[in-house]
């Protein structure tokens, strides 16, 4: 995972579930953004394909 231009982390398994619940794959799908009931702002996102 690469984060602001800097790499986080490789190779690394996920243990428990994530993505509410559904098996993760290599497949595209929907960017989600995260909030839990607070009031956020988003600016500058950028999606591009690996």
């Amino acid at each position: 995972m690469v984060w602001n231009g800097v790499k986080v982390h490789d190779d690394v398994a996920i243990d428990g579930p994530t993505g509410a619940g559904d098996a993760e794959s290599p497949a595209a799908g929907a960017v989600r953004l995260q909030d839990h009931r607070n009031a956020v702002r988003y600016r500058n996102i950028s999606v591009q394909p690996l």
